[in-house]
């Protein structure tokens, strides 16, 4: 509906929610308890109150993106594409708090942007001008929002990574050199309710 630049009223939203959260459960999702899924739902209509000047700019949402490389292909989905022209922006939403300036998340999260970037780069002649993380568990816009600075440099880099990732793992070099927080994994994971050790 907003491709199509028609008005969408809470009550619509809150009928695609249903209808969206009925369709997970129907593919196999795990059942969320009614707390989740109401603040699944202040989420999203949080976000479409707050940024009326976006969804005018949106392409298209959820774009399935890949490219061939040598000997791998490189595949993402971006969750909105927008923009004007033939110049593109990325906005890749998180269903979080935003982490601190220094966390190593949104150190991850750029790499993830900058391969977008190189996807629409490299398979469809497309320059990426902005990109953006939009934290939709914050309740204010100034919040949510987070610019990341776009760099061709930083896209570069981000596809020397991921080439040195496969390069390790079609070597089978898959030695764990950071270990992870458990108790954070642990409180983050589907499964918790279930494991012998909660």
């Amino acid at each position: 509906a907003t491709l199509d630049k028609q008005a969408i009223s809470q009550e619509q939203i809150e009928k695609w929610h249903e209808q969206n959260y009925n369709a997970l459960l129907l593919a196999g999702l795990r059942p969320i308890n009614k707390t989740l899924k109401e603040r699944a739902l202040r989420e999203v209509i949080n976000y479409y109150t707050q940024n009326q000047d976006f969804l005018s700019r949106i392409k298209e949402a959820e774009v399935d993106v890949s490219v061939e490389k040598e000997d791998y292909i490189i595949s993402g989905n971006i969750d909105l594409l927008m923009g004007e022209g033939d110049e593109f922006e990325i906005l890749d939403f998180k269903t979080q708090k935003k982490p601190e300036k220094d966390s190593s998340l949104i150190d991850s999260y750029f790499k993830q942007l900058c391969l977008y970037a190189y996807i629409l780069r490299e398979r469809y002649n497309k320059p990426v001008r902005k990109m953006y993380i939009y934290w939709t568990s914050e309740d204010k816009r100034k919040d949510a929002l987070m610019e990341l600075q776009y760099s061709k440099d930083k896209i570069d880099e981000a596809a020397e990574h991921f080439d040195k990732i496969v390069k390790k793992i079609k070597e089978r070099h898959f030695k764990v050199e950071q270990t992870r927080d458990t108790e954070k994994v642990c409180m983050e994971c589907d499964f918790r309710f279930y494991c012998s050790k909660n």
